[in-house]
Order: structure tokens, then C-alpha cells, then sequence
């Protein structure tokens, strides 16, 4: 068992461990710290022993420049006082073991107060005195719920995998693009490669598209997201037809934009993980929320407005086959009034005169994805901290930290807001969940990857050919 939680203060995030009986501390702090850590541990008058699991605290700063933090945390165990004290980074480089679990049912964490430094300017963040809990019946009750379970593994594990190094993927297209329109070629393997004025076109137009396909990704992901939360289904249900009579995934994101405008508040604050407050327990939340529904509204719009764009397009870029054109200067001012640089033709359908897609290129529509990217990010990361933090809440819906697509001035809301942000975790407050689970191998999934199953075979047959044909070439250049 290693179950966790996690509070973020700013760019400093604490995260909390519980980890299984007969851990082996050795294997998880290094060597050369151990004596340092035994010596705080004393000095601290922290109990410990290898029988019962270990409650464990680990800062992951986002800012590498974060220092001289001290976190003022109070503990519980059943209702009665553990600890309370400082902790002060660094004691360890990242990890320190508190105290042994001996016969805790629950748990409680509070965060007191918080302090740190960048640049040498101090911060004093006070984070809300909502307290974290391990219970032990809410831990076994989310293990047994095979929805929830599955449902949480699959959204965080996208949300600390793919969500992010996509977007990495996306900044090298957009570097690749800057120095093509900067110097004219690319550098591959330590070598330029340059174009002619077509073939340089069509290559921008190649990574114009590879941009899109990302952007398209993106929203389908986030629209996979909204449903599955309308629907309380795990994620993963929508993306693959299971009967016949499902639909497919592109149908279904056609379907969710067309109900914007006819879904009703109830139905809004499903697909954002708001928590449904009928009895106006929380005021200022909730009129707060709303506000930031009707402007969730007009961004999808623009989503929708993308997807439509570049549909047709996406769909060809994903299948058997891309056949496409550079043509140049083409005159579309009839239906694009801003003027781009040149366009490239993507064949649609059968009819290679007719079933035509013109995709204009300009530094200026490049500059549109790049404003488009990161509102698109923010709002799906927003949807699926929500969905996550619903999740380990035990409740259906939240007062969210952060408001997606935020429509107002918060300034003036931000003493109401945090007082029923504070209520609400109060009430309903973080619970340990275990995210590190036994993964079966499933044998027929992967005998049938026999690309790696025949690699070192394969790549000697693949290196033979290779000299032949370059022997070949040689002959008759």
C-alpha cells in the first residue's frame, strides 16, 4: 500500500505518504543522508519502527528557486494530538519520515502556516486550515468501487503523463516553425536541411498541421472530459466504441457543442465538478461559479469554432494517406479577410477537383494557436484537478481553488470567496488515496507487438538492406 494527498501553497506543493508495513526506509532516502535523518528524528523526538506504515512529507516545488521553506503542520491521530510542529527544507534533499501509523483509523494533517523565499523576497502563504485525513474506511470503500478507482487512475495518470509532454511536443512544432521562418532551413542530425520557396511552404504547412492535430487532441480530450463528468462515467468509456450501437468520438463531440446552450445549470456544474449547492450553503461561491459558467460558454464556443475549422483536415491527417498541395498565393479574401502568406491544399475526399480543404498559413494565424494553447491547457487542467479533487473528497462536486476561464476581477470577491472555499474543505476535506496499484501484464496485448518481439532480427535484415540500397544509389547517381 502507498497512499497520498497533497496541499498546494502557490508554486510549493506538500505531498503526503502513507506507505505499507515493513517499508524499508534504507531503499528510500539515500545512504550518505540516513545518520542526518536518525538525528532529526531524535532530536525531534519522532517515534518510528519498521512493523506499522510510515506517514512520509515530500516538497515538489514547481520553482527550482524556491528556499528556505517552513511548513507549520499539526497532526491527529484519532482524534488525538500527535505532532505539532515546523518542518524546515532542506532537512533531507526531498523526503522525511514522521511517525509510524500504530492502530490509526484516522488521520487528520492540518497546514498551520507557510513560509518561503524567491529571489530572495520572502512569501508567507496561509493556506486554508482544512485538513487532510487517511481513514482507513474511506481508503477501503474507494478501493472496492471499481468506477471511482478506475476513473481516478486514468485521469491522473494523464494528467502527470501526456497532458503535459504533449505540450512539449507542441513548443518543439512551434520552434521548428520559428527557425524555418528565421533562417529558411532546419537542422537535422547536425546538418541543414534546406528548401526550395514550395517545398519551404509545404513544410510550414506540414508542421502547421501537426499543430492543429495537437490542438484537435487536446480537445478531444477535453470534451471526452466534460461528458464522461455529465455522465459520471470513467473517461475511457467514450473513447472506444464498446457496442454497435455507440457512437464514435467525433459524433459525440459534434452532439456536446451543439448543447451548449440547452444544457442546464445542473447539467453545467456536472461537467465542471461545481458542487451542486440547492440550499445556497455557500453564496458567494456559488454566484461566483455561475458567473464563470456563462463564460465557459462562449470559450467553448471558440473550441468549437476550431474544431469545425480544421475537422475535415484533422480527420484526413489521421488516416491512410495525406495527399496535399502547396499552391501558393491563392485568392481566398471571399472567405478569409485577413491576408495570409500562402495556402496549401489538402485533398478531402474521392473528387481530387472538388473535395479540396485550403489551409491558409501567416505568422498571424500561427500567433492564433499560440493564444488559443494555453487558455485550452488551463481550462482542461482546471476540469481535471476538479474531477481529481472531487474524487478524493468523496463528493460529487467542489468549490474550485481556481474558476476556469475566470470572468470577473476576483480581488473584489476574494475575502467571501475563500471564507466558502474554507467552509466547504472543511467539511468535506481531502482523504488519502492509494496511487500505486498491482498492474496485470496482459499477454495477448502484448504478443501482438511483434515489432519488438523480432527486433534484434529484424534490425540486422533492416541494416543489410540499407547497405544494399545505398550501394544501389551509389552505382547510378
Amino acid at each position: 500500500m502507498r497512499v497520498e494527498s497533497s496541499v498546494r501553497i502557490f508554486k510549493l506543493r506538500a505531498i503526503f505518504r502513507v506507505v505499507s508495513e515493513g517499508f524499508d526506509v534504507s531503499n528510500y532516502i539515500k545512504r550518505s543522508e540516513f545518520s542526518r535523518f536518525e538525528q532529526y528524528k531524535s532530536s525531534q523526538n519522532i517515534v518510528s519502527n519498521n512493523k506499522y506504515p510510515y506517514l512520509l512529507v515530500e516538497f515538489d516545488g514547481s520553482d527550482s528557486k524556491i528556499r528556505d521553506i517552513i511548513l507549520g503542520i499539526k497532526i491527529q491521530a484519532n482524534s488525538t494530538d500527535v505532532l505539532n510542529f515546523e518542518l524546515k527544507e532542506p532537512i533531507l534533499p526531498k523526503n522525511l519520515i514522521l511517525l509510524s501509523l500504530e492502530s490509526v483509523e484516522k488521520l487528520f494533517i492540518n497546514i498551520e502556516h507557510v513560509t518561503f523565499s524567491i529571489d530572495q523576497t520572502q512569501y508567507k502563504e496561509v493556506s486554508t486550515n482544512a485538513p487532510i485525513v487517511f481513514d482507513q474506511s474511506y481508503f477501503h470503500n474507494f478501493e472496492k468501487n471499481e468506477l471511482e478507482r478506475n476513473t481516478y487512475y486514468s485521469l491522473s495518470n494523464y494528467f502527470h503523463g501526456s497532458f503535459y509532454y504533449r505540450g512539449i511536443l507542441l513548443k518543439i512544432a512551434f520552434n521548428n516553425l520559428h527557425d524555418l521562418e528565421k533562417n529558411g532551413y532546419l537542422v537535422y542530425n547536425g546538418k541543414k536541411v534546406q528548401y526550395s520557396e514550395d517545398s519551404l511552404g509545404l513544410v510550414k504547412s506540414l508542421i502547421q498541421i501537426e499543430i492543429i492535430s495537437k490542438i484537435m487532441m487536446y480537445i478531444e480530450d477535453l470534451v471526452a472530459l466534460l461528458e464522461s463528468n455529465r455522465l459520471n462515467i470513467n473517461y475511457y468509456e467514450l473513447l472506444d466504441k464498446s457496442t454497435k450501437n455507440d457512437i464514435d468520438l467525433g459524433e459525440r463531440i459534434g452532439n456536446f457543442f451543439k448543447s451548449l446552450d440547452t444544457f442546464t445549470s445542473s447539467d453545467w456544474k456536472k461537467i465542471l465538478c461545481y458542487i451542486q449547492d440547492n440550499q445556497n450553503a455557500y453564496p458567494k461561491a456559488n454566484e461566483l461559479m455561475n458567473k464563470s459558467i456563462e463564460r465557459v460558454k462562449d470559450f467553448l464556443k471558440y473550441m468549437d469554432s476550431f474544431s469545425k475549422s480544421h475537422s475535415r483536415i484533422f480527420r484526413r491527417y489521421k488516416h491512410a494517406g495525406f495527399p496535399i498541395r502547396y499552391f501558393g498565393k491563392t485568392d481566398l479574401s471571399k472567405y478569409f479577410p485577413t491576408p495570409f502568406d500562402f495556402s496549401t491544399a489538402v485533398y478531402i475526399g474521392n473528387d481530387q477537383l472538388k473535395d479540396i480543404v485550403f489551409l491558409p498559413y501567416s505568422n498571424e494565424i500561427i500567433e492564433s494557436y499560440k493564444i488559443l494553447l494555453p487558455a485550452l491547457q488551463l481550462f482542461l487542467k482546471d476540469v481535471l484537478i476538479n474531477r481529481l479533487d472531487s474524487m478524493s473528497r468523496g463528493v460529487e462536486g467542489i468549490i474550485p481553488r481556481h474558476l476556469s476561464v475566470n470572468p470577473f476581477d476576483a480581488k473584489s470577491y476574494e475575502h467571501e470567496y475563500s471564507s466558502d472555499l474554507e467552509k466547504f474543505e472543511l467539511e468535506y476535506p481531502k482523504k488519502f488515496i492509494n496511487v500505486h496499484f498491482e498492474s496485470v501484464i496482459n499477454d495477448s496485448y502484448l504478443k501482438e507487438m511483434t515489432w519488438y518481439t523480432n527486433l534484434e532480427e529484424n534490425r540486422k535484415k533492416w541494416k543489410e538492406n540499407t547497405k544494399i540500397e545505398q550501394n544501389f544509389k551509389n552505382e547510378f547517381d
